[in-house]
């Protein structure tokens, strides 16, 4: 790596840190998955801190084209994107209670409000507030 590119190590490297804390149990495939995803992480902020510096267009004649990086961050974006989907980090859903789990919960919250005191209830009559 040039010394002038140095200064994504930290960030990189924090990247991989935060995909082990989401798959602190990860195999070695999936570590060599987060790897992937790690370089291509670092090779699009390589691209875009160029962009930055010297655009995202290149004048030719009379016409323009996309900067060579620029061409190539879609390819970048896509191979992260593709390895954080087959690490299973995409979105998760939530776990849907048992239904005895789910009216014992209701019937506690239940309980729980009704036994607010009387003067705090009333409170929310004469000021019209809801919670």
């Amino acid at each position: 790596m040039r010394q002038e590119d140095k200064w994504i190590v930290p960030a990189i490297e924090r990247y991989l840190r935060g995909l082990l804390t989401d798959k602190p149990d990860a195999s070695e495939a999936e570590q060599r998955l987060m790897e992937v995803s790690q370089i291509s992480r670092g090779a699009t902020m390589l691209i875009l801190a160029e962009a930055a510096r010297n655009g995202f267009i290149v004048k030719q004649g009379d016409s323009w084209d996309l900067s060579p990086g620029a061409k190539d961050l879609p390819k970048f974006l896509a191979i992260e994107r593709q390895a954080l989907q087959s690490l299973g980090l995409g979105r998760r859903t939530k776990a849907v209670p048992m239904l005895a789990e789910y009216i014992e919960a209701k019937r506690q919250k239940d309980s729980e409000s009704s036994s607010q005191s009387p003067d705090k209830e009333a409170s929310h009559v004469t000021t019209g507030k809801t919670t």
